[in-house]
């Protein structure tokens, strides 16, 4: 009788739940808490806030005329027009404005709540 060669059930068996395994790892370090769509978004965000504080602060250097306004900073139909504010030519957030995501998000940056 000829030997037959090949795989066996058990090699493909533990082929098939290792490749589960490192799947499952994949997802969840792409779409987890903290993954990399979410550390993307985060990044987004704070280097969207980082470049309106630094605006702010250019704005006071260098404008006679600056007016302490949101609205005038970023323009007309921004997203952050409803969430953010400057107060004491400091940038905060408006609570009521902003979801629990952003709250940490500003916290994290050391932008405080509006008054």
């Amino acid at each position: 009788m000829k030997k037959q060669r090949g795989i066996t059930l058990l090699s493909l068996v533990i082929t098939i739940i290792v490749l589960v395994i490192l799947a499952g790892i994949t997802v969840f370090t792409v779409v987890g808490d903290r993954g990399a769509i979410d550390s993307g978004k985060y990044t987004k965000f704070a280097t969207e806030i980082q470049e309106l504080q630094l605006k702010i602060r250019m704005k006071l250097k260098y404008s006679e005329n600056y007016t302490n306004s949101i609205d005038n900073l970023l323009g007309e139909g921004s997203k952050y027009n409803d969430k953010l504010t400057i107060q004491n030519s400091e940038l905060k957030y408006i609570y009521e404005n902003t979801t629990e995501e952003e709250r940490e998000w500003f916290n994290e940056l050391e932008i405080d709540r509006a008054e």
